[in-house]
């Protein structure tokens, strides 16, 4: 029975490995949700997103949300929002991008600026892999990590859902409007209108004389 038991253990240790590599430590943050205006925290293993598809059918987006989840074997979600900057240590972001580091992820999606951070990493396996995506703003800390066969259509699918927030630069994200553009169902002030060339600007009207 034991050897049973130990020959079974080494035939699943593959599928094993894969499934913790994409799995990964995300920091507790019990003592940074105390600190944070707003705060989102979502761990939902195989399981439970089994039983959570159970509950999702019919059609349109239902249906494809339901289909986006059926490969996934967990989605890990953590978002914090502050009222002032640097209430959070760069420290423990750093320490979850290290595992995917070590472990051979591919980096999909790099932004950076003196303020802001925004990567997407993803497993090297397609059949069981997974996806990091890291966002980091003075008052805000977004980390995300989904354990499954995962893409970019999937994540695009999952925007909205169980806890996952919208992701700018995904499928369906309308990017924000410039300062001073109007944007869609907004107007702006009429365009000036540039006189004829060789046609002088018509003089200003002259006032209007007083009551008498």
């Amino acid at each position: 029975m034991k050897r049973t038991g130990f020959l079974l253990m080494l035939a699943l240790l593959p599928v094993l490995s894969v499934a913790q590599a994409a799995r990964l430590r995300l920091p507790d943050f019990s003592e940074l949700a105390g600190k944070a205006r707003e705060s989102v925290d979502i761990s939902l293993d195989g399981d439970t997103l089994k039983m959570a598809r159970g509950f999702i059918g019919g059609r349109g987006n239902d249906a494809e949300f339901a289909d986006a989840v059926k490969d996934l074997q967990g989605i890990y979600v953590k978002v914090f929002s502050f009222d002032k900057p640097n209430m959070y240590s760069m420290r423990d972001v750093d320490s979850v991008v290290s595992q995917v580091e070590n472990q051979g992820w591919k980096k999909l999606m790099s932004i950076r600026d003196k303020t802001d951070r925004v990567e997407m990493w993803m497993h090297a396996d397609n059949n069981d892999g997974g996806m990091l995506f890291v966002a980091t703003e003075p008052e805000e800390l977004v980390l995300i990590n989904i354990v499954g066969k995962v893409d970019l259509q999937t994540l695009s699918r999952l925007q909205g859902r169980l806890g996952v927030p919208m992701i700018p630069g995904m499928p369906g994200i309308r990017p924000p409007t410039p300062p001073g553009v109007p944007g869609p169902g907004r107007r702006g002030p009429p365009p000036a209108v540039a006189p004829a060339p060789g046609v002088a600007p018509a003089p200003p009207a002259p006032p209007a004389a007083p009551p008498l």
